[in-house]
């Protein structure tokens, strides 16, 4: 579409134009499949209490930091997801979510030391 294209020139001007059609299609695709998600109709229910969240909580005896890519609440229940890329097609998605438990652990952790809740869930949200 002409908005990720301009969106493609304003962000990756190096793209040629062979491959600035190749990445809008992918991200076309992307959208369409997320826009059909059931967690995308949840998105659009929620109450969204943030975007793009950085943190730094002490964690053991380091120091933690990220960025929370969404924090919402729906139901009464607190909510922090992260976005993936991953191209899980095929695989076991309960499998490959494992390899994200630590941060799972520490996102959470971070919301209910930041926001003082006790009951904070975490979801994965695959976009391929």
């Amino acid at each position: 579409s002409g908005l990720l294209a301009d969106v493609c020139l304003k962000y990756a001007p190096m793209l040629t134009p062979d491959e600035t059609l190749a990445v809008c299609q992918e991200l076309n695709q992307i959208f369409q499949t997320f826009f059909a998600s059931p967690i995308y109709q949840e998105l659009c229910q929620a109450n969204i209490l943030g975007r793009e969240i950085p943190f730094v909580i002490p964690w053991g005896s380091q120091i933690m930091e990220g960025v929370i890519d969404i924090l919402y609440e729906i139901g009464g229940r607190l909510i922090v997801a992260d976005y993936k890329t991953d191209r899980i097609v095929g695989k076991d998605i309960t499998e490959w979510s494992k390899r994200y438990q630590i941060q799972a652990e520490i996102y959470t952790e971070a919301a209910k030391r930041c926001l003082g809740t006790k009951e904070t869930i975490f979801k994965l949200i695959f976009l391929s």
